[in-house]
């Protein structure tokens, strides 16, 4: 979920209204205590710097996050990757949020626009359920991280890693992809 989808739906669980200004200013601090947490230690999942570089060699990069745009862009900036990224999608930059397909739609569109990129030939990597469900929403192939979720709870997806150590971006290859 995007920020604003998590606070709506924890206070409609908690039956607490939540005006529009509140949920503002809850998105703001949260962006803010998460930029400071990023600024002081940044970890990332084993092995994800190496597996970035090396894919960025042989693949087109595109980035969808239900973050928002400057605390993405905060996150590759600390840990040297956001070169390798050709297009990002930000959680200001489409309405709805995952397990909606329109982040990755819009990322394919985005890189489409460049040159020619059927979503068959597109891989989303996920740690998410709903991350899942919108790449095969979108028409692409997934690859789970079972970072969040244990790897029976993955089993839908076309590979499941527990993190980037050891796997070579070639693996991608098959799946089908260009």
């Amino acid at each position: 979920m995007n920020d604003r989808t998590c606070f709506l739906a924890a206070y409609a669980q908690a039956r607490t209204p939540l005006s529009v200004e509140d949920a503002d200013r809850l998105v703001a601090e949260k962006s803010r205590l998460y930029e400071h947490s990023i600024a002081a230690a940044l970890a990332l999942v084993p092995g994800a710097a190496t597996f970035v570089r090396s894919a960025s060699r042989r693949f087109r990069l595109g980035l969808v996050s239900g973050a928002l745009r400057r605390e993405i862009e905060l996150g590759l900036d600390r840990a040297g990757l956001r070169p390798y990224f050709e297009v990002i999608v930000a959680a200001e930059d489409v309405g709805p949020c995952k397990p909606d397909p329109a982040g990755y739609a819009a990322a394919r569109a985005a890189l489409d626009r460049r040159r020619p990129l059927p979503s068959a030939c597109c891989v989303a990597i996920e740690d998410s359920l709903p991350g899942l469900a919108a790449a095969r929403a979108a028409g692409m192939r997934c690859v789970m991280l079972a970072t969040s979720h244990d790897e029976a709870a993955l089993a839908s997806a076309d590979l499941v890693w527990s993190s980037f150590e050891d796997h070579d971006p070639a693996e991608l290859l098959s799946l089908g992809t260009a």
